[in-house]
């Protein structure tokens, strides 16, 4: 169970061990609340003018935190560029998510459910 970043790195764990001989198997389940993930392409919600200053103060989150050079596309930031066959995924554990409506990256949460049901 993680929230926010937490999330983040709570997929990041679930994406290695699901490669380690040692872990395969053992974990059996992840509870992100409110991910913080991100992306190069815009949410509706963040191209609403409205948005502007927290989409901003998003972005200078990421580029502080993420490798020099590195953009929104960068597989810690945007799970859909992780590098996890079809095979893995399909061992992926299962995923209880809770987003916030109102929340800007509501978007980008809701996304993980949707990638997570294609598989």
């Amino acid at each position: 169970m993680s929230d926010s970043a937490g999330s983040n790195i709570l997929h990041q764990v679930a994406s290695r061990a699901i490669r380690s001989e040692d872990f395969r198997g053992r974990l059996k389940g992840l509870l992100p609340i409110h991910p913080y993930f991100g992306s190069e392409k815009r949410t509706d919600l963040e191209m609403d003018n409205g948005s502007a200053g927290d989409v901003k103060k998003n972005d200078m989150f990421w580029r502080l935190s993420l490798p020099q050079g590195s953009n929104r596309d960068y597989f810690g930031c945007n799970f859909e560029y992780a590098e996890l066959s079809v095979a893995e995924w399909s061992q992926f554990p299962a995923v209880t998510l809770f987003v916030a409506g109102l929340d800007l990256l509501e978007r980008k949460g809701s996304h993980v459910r949707r990638i997570r049901r294609e598989v």
